[in-house]
């Protein structure tokens, strides 16, 4: 196992989004598990603003934590309030024989910039942040390696932390919700832009491990954290 340790050029919150596709032949029904708990029945039929209704009702949200948008079939789900960077798992729960559901996470292609827009929230100062990561390489040798050892890195755990990490008071106070609610948060941070046109993306789940408030500044708090990814990265090429 070995540890690589550099320096990100910037780190950003990004907006938890959700797309819903449902295939039927009925008229049946599906649930949808979010964190630890199941919503009541969703029809095949429910468009946006009935599905909305419906995770709305769940105990763990209000009309301030959670929305969605769409037609019926074609949904996105958005969490917003002190969900608005979540993590929590979305998954789909008891559907029907008939009935097709699928939730998957939407990571956009956009060129990420400092402003605020497209669902990103720059976290923190535009250098000196560490990335922390643990390799192990694996033993992947089989009978067809010709009788050399073939081995194959993949990354073991990440870690973001810095002492000057930084966001607008309102989205520290929606950052911090997620801290007390023990929710993690999606981070994205990018490499170094080489062309001007192409930037890679790493999108990621992050526990937050800590957080200590510092100074606030011109509506900005300066404070210090630690996140530790969960589960594996994604990676995104833009402007391809």
């Amino acid at each position: 196992m070995s540890q690589v340790q550099g320096s990100l050029v910037r780190a950003y919150l990004y907006k938890a989004l959700w797309t819903l596709t449902v295939t039927t032949t009925s008229g049946d029904d599906f649930y949808l598990r979010i964190g630890s708990e199941t919503s009541t029945a969703i029809k095949d039929t429910d468009d946006g603003s009935a599905v909305a209704a419906i995770l709305q009702a769940m105990t763990q949200f209000t009309a301030t934590d959670i929305t969605s948008d769409g037609s019926a079939g074609d949904i996105t789900i958005y969490f917003i309030g002190d969900y608005a960077f979540s993590g929590i798992t979305v998954e789909v729960a008891d559907a029907d024989a008939t009935v097709t559901a699928t939730v998957a996470r939407t990571f956009q292609t956009t060129l990420v910039t400092k402003s605020e827009g497209n669902g990103y929230y720059k976290l923190g100062a535009e250098t000196s942040m560490d990335k922390n990561m643990e390799i192990e390489n694996q033993d992947v040798t089989n009978k067809d390696s010709d009788s050399w050892r073939e081995t194959k890195s993949q990354i073991r755990q990440v870690g973001l932390s810095t002492q000057n990490f930084f966001l607008s008071t309102e989205n520290y106070d929606k950052l911090v919700g997620q801290w007390k609610l023990s929710l993690p948060v999606v981070i994205c941070d990018t490499e170094p832009n080489v062309t001007g046109t192409e930037q890679i993306q790493n999108f990621g789940v992050y526990n937050i491990n800590n957080i200590t408030q510092g100074a606030t500044f011109n509506q900005n708090v300066e404070f210090t954290a630690d996140f530790q990814l969960t589960g594996s990265p994604t990676r995104v090429t833009t402007g391809v």
